[in-house]
């Protein structure tokens, strides 16, 4: 699947893959709009960053998350740590800006390359 920006990815991600009362965390990037779209669905985002920004719920090193093992139902993450699934909750999912070379679903932006991981 093809999509234009990266909004329509996350509108796409939203909808088919939360569901309400999820909890998602989102790695390295803040935007508004996709908090409006995780919140809209009745879900909690945490928007993590390695530091301080405006609408950021925690700031720390992402490879020393403060979470504890299958804490979330989604992922999103733009970061170069792949090692999250001990995060995710059984049957939850990761959307990593990445081309990971097995089965799982690609979603092309542009020159991006988006993968969706199920645990």
């Amino acid at each position: 699947m093809i999509f234009n920006n990266l909004e329509d990815l996350f509108q796409f991600f939203v909808n088919e893959y939360i569901k309400p009362g999820d909890k998602v965390l989102i790695l390295n990037y803040y935007n508004e709009n996709l908090k409006k779209m995780i919140e809209f669905i009745d879900s909690e985002p945490f928007f993590v960053y390695n530091k301080y920004l405006p609408g950021i719920d925690i700031t720390c090193d992402y490879c020393n998350l403060p979470f504890e093992q299958d804490s979330f139902d989604n992922i999103i993450n733009f970061t170069n740590n792949y090692n999250l699934f001990e995060y995710l909750k059984k049957d939850g999912v990761i959307l990593i800006n990445d081309e990971i070379l097995n089965e799982f679903n690609y979603y092309y932006l542009n020159s991006n390359v988006y993968t969706i991981l199920k645990k």
